[in-house]
């Protein structure tokens, strides 16, 4: 008995060395997370802008052309919960911050932040929702599958994790790595992200999504910031296909908040007819190169007209 117990007791340390051990080591690999936090932990004096938002503004707006002292701070899959609880916890490592480019996708209203690869991110990489200390969150654990791919990508095949530049814009979305049928995607993409506002049948998430929109109004407001509600250009296919109805609803719900708070502005490109097949990644991202490029410039005319300095 006592050898067979011994067994167990080697074996389990074994086991608890070897989690310990890829648990580390998965910290070690670069990602989006690390590098945009200490964006604004090392280099938030220096930031008089900052883009927030998803996936359609980490790929999609170049902060190059927007001026000295833009950063892009945007995560993908990062919606309204944990974009509001960014500049919470971390606007006071900001105090040169004036101006706030918030990017909106047409269907974010009804998204939130929910999944666990992105809990599990913020609250290990951002310090967001991090819960006890006694009891830190693995991620080997919480994702499983999903961190030993990630770890064998970075150690195995030694791929690259992390595409940002010295301003934070990801450069993942080049026009060679888009797919060969992305155009004959558009409307399945279309079906599944209009489908999330059919989800929220009591329109719970909406209106919890716009309170937050309205807080994050008036935080900025407080510190003397102009916040900026963008919603960037979808292909062409798509905004045919696209519910105008659940379009009316997100246009409605930025005037709103801009007709309240005399520090926010709106623009919307969604149907803008300037972009073609030669600017998108796929049927609602714009490519890292020509599509952000062209519409980066787009942008800051914009802006300044809208006053943005």
């Amino acid at each position: 008995m006592k050898k067979f117990l011994i067994c167990v007791g080697l074996f389990s340390l074994s086991l608890i060395l070897l989690t310990g051990g890829i648990e580390y080591m998965l910290r070690r690999v670069p990602n989006s997370f690390v590098y945009k936090r200490q964006l604004m932990e090392q280099k938030g004096d220096r930031i008089k802008t900052c883009i927030l938002g998803n996936s359609v503004v980490d790929y999609g707006i170049n902060p190059a052309f927007l001026g000295d002292s833009t950063y892009n701070l945007a995560l993908s899959g990062q919606w309204f919960r944990f974009n509001q609880c960014m500049l919470e916890q971390y606007i006071d490592k900001m105090p040169n911050l004036k101006n706030v480019i918030w990017g909106i996708a047409s269907y974010a209203l009804w998204v939130d932040d929910v999944d666990e690869v992105d809990v599990v991110y913020h609250q290990i990489y951002m310090d967001m929702g991090q819960g006890s200390r006694l009891l830190p969150t693995s991620e080997l654990i919480r994702l499983r599958g999903y961190a030993l791919r990630k770890w064998s990508k970075y150690y195995v095949a030694h791929g690259v994790t992390m595409h940002c530049d010295l301003l934070g814009f990801d450069h993942s979305y080049l026009p060679e790595r888009r797919g060969k049928y992305w155009r004959e995607d558009i409307p399945g993409l279309v079906r599944h992200q209009c489908s999330w506002k059919d989800k929220d049948k009591n329109g719970d998430l909406y209106r919890a999504n716009i309170r937050r929109m309205h807080e994050m109004a008036r935080l900025c407001q407080e510190r003397g910031i102009h916040l900026y509600l963008v919603v960037p250009p979808v292909h062409p296919a798509y905004y045919r296909l696209a519910d105008k109805a659940q379009l009316a609803l997100v246009h409605d719900a930025m005037a709103d908040v801009a007709a309240r708070w005399s520090n926010v502005d709106c623009l919307d490109y969604l149907g803008d007819s300037r972009f073609d097949d030669d600017d998108f990644y796929d049927g609602n991202h714009l490519n890292s190169t020509v599509g952000a490029n062209k519409f980066s410039k787009i942008l800051k005319a914009d802006l300044s007209a809208a006053g943005y300095n």
